[in-house]
């Protein structure tokens, strides 16, 4: 496996990770990528995930939306779990995950927003190398009501630079969903120079999303029809499977002179659009018939799969869940019925770390894009372990070095979206404003400029966050142009401007009628 660098404080190389917790003064991670390539990271044995993570997504080109992405490692059981950003990693990770002093763990896209709302190219890669990965193993995505499907339950958006022609097909006669997501993804891998395979190509990545075992003996490089020696399935299948081949090679004509970025970018919109379960995370579990089952977290709902994962049997929605709840390694759902009663639904996990993963997977999902605010009751949740219990009988108030968050959310996809949008909008207008000097120059510059002033990097590094927080906190809100100008009364807030005050009705903060708006006047006025 491939290594893609080595992210170390000065400080980390001073001593080794073979020493003991007490005086190991620093952890080394092995973090798998999503193309399959590993990354080194040194930390101090005091950091939390979120310094991790930062690590790495900084090593990817990920800046200003790392929300999207988080951590994972496998437990005793072989389930996977989520690394909690907010908590130190030697709290969380076992110590026997370590080999030989390092540990492993797995970069994973958590949350999967539209493609149109990731506005770095490096992030949509990213979350490209997840999706292809999904698919190609098979990672219950593909129901088989979706694969059955002509075209999604939505159209795919017109926002990547399509050739013309491939714009103005005609819905009706758009190729099988399958087809589409096997040219897409050849075109993503090979661009055009993958015309002369297109076919076998098209023929393996379809043999992969629809597990079914293409050998070599039914295929002719020559020919694409299928050769009377030998069995692929059953008569039924193999022709279906034939004729999904055509239209993929079909289909992957019109995508010539689509770029592979472009290619990426439609896979993400023609997934997103075309796949009921697109987004969403599988647990293991058993009902109270001690029956497997899968339960999946997406973006709109919490689904019941059958273990195959080929087919979803239950769907309910946010609205509709009232309480999660959990007991060592049982989760119970508390859901609304028509009638208004409460349905109670218990599982079982593998583990109660196991359980506690899926607990914190449906709470911050519902918070990252059901809420427009993370809730003051979720972003401030803790618990005390054992070491935090027993302090806590000798000292009143908790302190916040034995106390662990439950939940890693902090921003909403929303809120994610804004800030990056804010960012992207400042680095361009700084790159215009500097006459002479492009946009990768004054990245070098920045660069250069960073090294020489390497120790007093804290302290550099505190004064850009403060005037970074006062650039944002004068602007206004929903346009992100012009300058807080407008307080809102009765309720007092202060965060748009003249026009887009005029727009509203109740206050975005806390929802309140506005009854007058009442202009002020702040030094930052021209």
């Amino acid at each position: 496996m491939a290594s893609t660098g080595v992210l170390a404080d000065d400080e980390s190389l001073s001593s080794s990770p073979s020493c003991n917790r007490g005086r190991q003064r620093t952890i080394r991670i092995d973090v798998i990528l999503l193309d399959g390539t590993q990354c080194q990271v040194c930390l101090d044995y005091r950091a939390n995930g979120q310094d991790c993570l930062d690590k790495v997504c900084q090593c990817l080109g990920v800046f200003h939306e790392v929300d999207y992405f988080g951590l994972t490692y496998f437990g005793a059981k072989r389930e996977e779990l989520w690394v909690n950003m907010r908590n130190r990693l030697y709290q969380q990770l076992p110590t026997t995950l370590a080999l030989n002093g390092v540990y492993r763990l797995y970069l994973r896209v958590k949350f999967y927003v539209p493609p149109h709302m990731m506005l770095h190219q490096e992030t949509r890669h990213q979350v490209y190398l997840d999706v292809r990965s999904r698919l190609l193993d098979r990672h219950h995505w593909l129901l088989d009501k979706d694969l059955q499907q002509g075209q999604g339950s939505r159209s795919p958006d017109s926002g990547s630079d399509a050739s013309s022609s491939f714009d103005s097909e005609d819905d009706s006669q758009q190729e099988p969903l399958a087809a589409r997501l096997a040219a897409l993804i050849v075109q993503a891998d090979f661009g055009s120079g993958s015309l002369s395979s297109s076919n076998r190509l098209c023929r393996q990545i379809l043999s992969r999303l629809l597990d079914f075992n293409d050998e070599d003996s039914c295929y002719n490089d020559n020919d694409s029809s299928v050769s009377s020696g030998g069995s692929c399935g059953t008569d039924s299948f193999r022709e279906e499977f034939l004729e999904l081949c055509k239209s993929a090679v079909e289909y992957h004509n019109k995508l010539l002179e689509l770029s592979p970025t472009a290619a990426e970018y439609r896979l993400l919109q023609t997934a997103s659009a075309g796949l009921s379960m697109y987004g969403s995370h599988y647990h293991e579990a058993k009902d109270h018939l001690e029956s497997r089952l899968n339960v999946a977290v997406g973006p709109d709902a919490v689904w019941l799969c059958r273990p195959d994962a080929k087919t979803a049997f239950e769907r309910h929605p946010y609205p509709r869940v009232q309480q999660v709840t959990i007991s060592d390694r049982f989760l119970y759902l508390s859901l609304s019925q028509e009638n208004g009663s409460i349905r109670e639904m218990g599982f079982r996990l593998a583990s109660p770390k196991a359980a506690n993963c899926l607990y914190r997977c449906v709470t911050e999902t519902h918070s990252f894009f059901r809420c427009d605010t993370v809730r003051n009751n979720v972003a401030t949740k803790t618990c005390r372990d054992v070491k935090g219990a027993f302090v806590s009988l000798f000292v009143e108030r908790e302190l916040s070095s034995v106390r662990n968050f439950v939940f890693d959310v902090r921003r909403t996809a929303k809120e994610v979206h804004d800030n990056a949008r804010r960012q992207l909008h400042k680095c361009l207008s700084a790159a215009s404003a500097a006459p002479g000097i492009s946009g990768a120059e004054a990245k070098k510059v920045e660069d250069v400029d960073r090294i020489s002033d390497k120790g007093n990097d804290e302290t550099r590094a505190s004064l850009l966050e403060r005037i970074r927080r006062l650039e944002q906190s004068r602007l206004c809100q929903i346009c992100s142009d012009a300058s807080v100008s407008i307080v809102f009364l009765p309720c007092g807030h202060m965060m748009a401007c003249g026009g887009c005050a005029n727009r509203l009705e109740t206050c975005p903060i806390c929802r309140a009628e506005i009854c007058t708006r009442q202009a002020c006047f702040v030094p930052w006025q021209d």
